[in-house]
């Protein structure tokens, strides 16, 4: 388990933001149009999280974001 984010590399409002979309399973176009960036500045905030979360793909975001609490999902949301 990857420790929390230390202070000097906290998640910006915007990542915040954007991982929150992540989690809720947006696509980086849907990101983008939603907050009126470009799909670029939608990866660049990506991979800023991926460094910042010590993780190595999206699926690893989603996964330390419910870890660490920051967005957790309810088991009544979830459909298999």
């Amino acid at each position: 388990m990857v420790p929390a984010v230390p202070a000097k590399h906290s998640l910006t409002k915007r990542e915040k933001e954007i991982l929150q979309l992540i989690v809720e399973e947006y696509t980086t176009q849907e990101i983008a149009n939603k907050l009126f960036i470009s799909f670029c500045t939608v990866e660049t905030h990506r991979l800023h999280l991926i460094q910042k979360m010590g993780v190595r793909n999206t699926a690893g975001l989603v996964r330390e974001a419910v870890a660490r609490n920051i967005y957790p999902i309810s088991m009544n949301s979830m459909t298999f």
